[in-house]
C-alpha cells in the first residue's frame, strides 16, 4: 500500500562523501506495506534517485570563521527530473581544522565517527573521538567556502525493489557554504548548497538509470549552540534514521525515511505536536528537550493479500528528547529526538491478516520551507 514512510536506505549525499550509491526511485522507496504506517504519497517508481550515507558536520563558534565540532543538516530542496520527492533529512558531526590561525581560509572537515545518524540524541562528540583523516576540503574564495568531490562511480536501483546496478551512475558534487558569526540573534552558524550530479552509464543508461541534478540545502551550527530552550514551534519536514523495527526488514538500522509533515505549536507549559498518526501529542519538559504521547488513532495496515485494511491497526506514536540541534539560515532551530511508532491489529485488521509493527529511529524537524 502507499505509505508516508518512504524510505531511502543510504541517506542522502552529504558534505563528506564516503560511500555513495544512486537508484532510479523518485526520492525513495515505501517500506514493506505491513508496515501499517499511514496511506498518503508514495514515491514515484519510474524517477531516479542518487543516495549516500550521511558524514555531514563541522566547527565550533568563532567570528571569522567555522572550527572545532560542528552539527550540520542537509536536505533536498530540487530535483532536475521531478517536483515528486522526498526531502529526507540526514545530520552528522564533524570536525572543521583551518589552515590558518586566523581569518577565513581553506577548511579541512573530517567526521567525527561517535556519531552517526543511527545512533539518536546524545552528548556532542569529543576531540578524542574525531577521525584525524581528512575527508573533505574546502577553499575559501573570498566570500564562501567551496569543495568538489570528484566524479565516481556508484550503483544505480532503476526501480523499487528492483537489484542494485553497478556502475549505474557517474556522480559529483559541488558544494559552497556560507559561514555567519555568531550574534545577539543566535549562534555562529553555516548555510549553503549541494549540487549533485548523476549522469548514467552505458551499463546504467540502458537499464532505466536516467541522468538528474539534486540540489540540497546545508545548514548548520557549532554543537551545543543552539539555545535548548527553543521551542518547536509551526509546521516541519519530518525525517527518520531508523535504529530498529518489528519486523527487522520493515526499516534496516541506518536507513532513512520520510515521515512527512508534523506541527508544534504552544506555550513551554502547552506544547503539542502532531505527528504522523495524526494524533495531538502533548510534550512535557525531559532531562533531554521534550517528550510526548499521542493517543491511540487508527491507521491503515496492508492485508495478507496485500490489499489494504483500512483503519485495521490502531497507531500509537511517541517522541523523546525533541531539542535543538542546529539553525537554518534564518535563524529558526532544526530539531532532532527519538520517534516511534507502534501499530497494534485491531479486530478489522485481524480478521485481514494484519500484523502487529514497530520502527524507531531518530527524528529530524526541518522547518518546512527552509533551504528554498
Amino acid at each position: 500500500m502507499n505509505s508516508r514512510a518512504a524510505e531511502r536506505r543510504n541517506g542522502f549525499a552529504a558534505l563528506a562523501l564516503v560511500v555513495v550509491t544512486a537508484s532510479a526511485c523518485g526520492g525513495g522507496t515505501t517500506p514493506p506495506a505491513s508496515s501499517g504506517a499511514p496511506a498518503g504519497t508514495a514515491a514515484s517508481a519510474s524517477t531516479p534517485t542518487s543516495s549516500s550515507p550521511s558524514t555531514l558536520a563541522a566547527a565550533g563558534d568563532s567570528t571569522q570563521r567555522p572550527e572545532g565540532a560542528w552539527t550540520l543538516v542537509t536536505w533536498p530542496i530540487k530535483r532536475s527530473d521531478t517536483k515528486d520527492f522526498q526531502p529526507i533529512a540526514n545530520i552528522s558531526n564533524m570536525m572543521i581544522t583551518p589552515s590558518c590561525t586566523q581569518g577565513p581560509c581553506d577548511l579541512a572537515f573530517s567526521t567525527a565517527e561517535s556519531s552517526n545518524t543511527s545512533n539518536g540524541p546524545g552528548p556532542a562528540p569529543t576531540t578524542g573521538a574525531v577521525e584525524s583523516a581528512k575527508l573533505l576540503q574546502f577553499h575559501w574564495d573570498g566570500t564562501s567556502y567551496v569543495a568538489r568531490k570528484p566524479a565516481r562511480e556508484v550503483s544505480c536501483t532503476a526501480k523499487v525493489g528492483a537489484a542494485e546496478i553497478p556502475k549505474g551512475y557517474t556522480s559529483k558534487s559541488t558544494f559552497k557554504l556560507s559561514f555567519l558569526p555568531p550574534s545577539a540573534g543566535g549562534p555562529a552558524r553555516v548555510h549553503g548548497t549541494v549540487i549533485e550530479t548523476n549522469t548514467g552509464t552505458k551499463a546504467g543508461k540502458g537499464k532505466g538509470c536516467r541522468d538528474f541534478t539534486e540540489t540540497s540545502a546545508v545548514s548548520g551550527s557549532s554543537t551545543g549552540s543552539v539555545d535548548a530552550a527553543a521551542l518547536p514551534q509551526g509546521a516541519y519536514d519530518a525525517s527518520m534514521s531508523s535504529t530498529g523495527s518489528t519486523p527487522k526488514s520493515l526499516a534496516p538500522v541506518g536507513a532513512g525515511f520520510w515521515l512527512g509533515p508534523m506541527t508544534a505549536s504552544g506555550t513551554k507549559d502547552a506544547l503539542t505536536i502532531t505527528g504522523m498518526t495524526s494524533a495531538t501529542a502533548p510534550l512535557a519538559p525531559a532531562t533531554e528537550g521534550w517528550d510526548g504521547n499521542a493517543p491511540g488513532a487508527p491507521m491503515d495496515c496492508e492485508a495478507i493479500d496485500g490489499s489494504p485494511a483500512s483503519k485495521g491497526s490502531d497507531g500509537l506514536e511517541s517522541f523523546s528528547g525533541l531539542h535543538p540541534v542546529a539553525v537554518t539560515k534564518s535563524g529558526d532551530p532544526i530539531f532532532s529526538g527519538t520517534w516511534r511508532l507502534r501499530t497494534n491489529p485491531n479486530k478489522v485488521g485481524l480478521k485481514a491478516g494484519c500484523s502487529l509493527t514497530r520502527w524507531e529511529g531518530r527524528l529530524l524537524l526541518v522547518p518546512h520551507g527552509a533551504g528554498l
